[in-house]
């Protein structure tokens, strides 16, 4: 399997695979729990797991709105931040 520009970048800043795979996912427009689930075949609990974690890591926000919950990828300035971290 060839790694993709962005899955390099994102596991030099220290996110696992599980953390890579739904940031990418919701990179490309994934917001609710089982959105992610089905793009990435990844289990409820893993997958809010993750979602708590890239939160921790300012990269995710929790949205809450009438129909639910769902999160949202913050700006790339984000990455920026994390990249300083490390």
């Amino acid at each position: 399997m060839k790694l993709s520009e962005p899955y390099t970048t994102l596991a030099k800043l220290g996110l696992s695979d599980a953390e890579i795979q739904v940031y990418l996912t919701m990179n490309s427009g994934s917001e609710t729990v089982r959105d992610i689930m089905r793009v990435t075949g990844q289990k409820r609990p893993t997958v809010y797991y993750v979602l708590n974690r890239l939160t921790e890591f300012g990269l995710v926000s929790k949205v809450e709105g009438r129909r639910g919950v769902s999160y949202r990828i913050e700006p790339p300035k984000a990455l920026e931040v994390l990249a300083q971290r490390q």
